[in-house]
């Protein structure tokens, strides 16, 4: 699983943190959690690389 992402992140900044991620091979959805690290929602890439760069992941 990749790590979580902060649900205030915008879309540009989940994908940013993944390129620096290069020590795993594949992943198919980031886990949104919120400031207590609850997890608040799962988003798959897909969506993640429509969307809009300046796009909030809780939306």
């Amino acid at each position: 699983m990749w790590p979580p992402c902060d649900g205030s992140r915008t879309a540009a900044e989940a994908i940013e943190s993944m390129r620096s991620l290069q020590d795993i091979e594949t992943f198919h959805y980031l886990y949104v959690v919120d400031r207590h690290h609850i997890l608040i929602g799962v988003v798959p890439i897909r969506y993640l690389l429509l969307a809009g760069p300046t796009n909030s992941l809780k939306s």
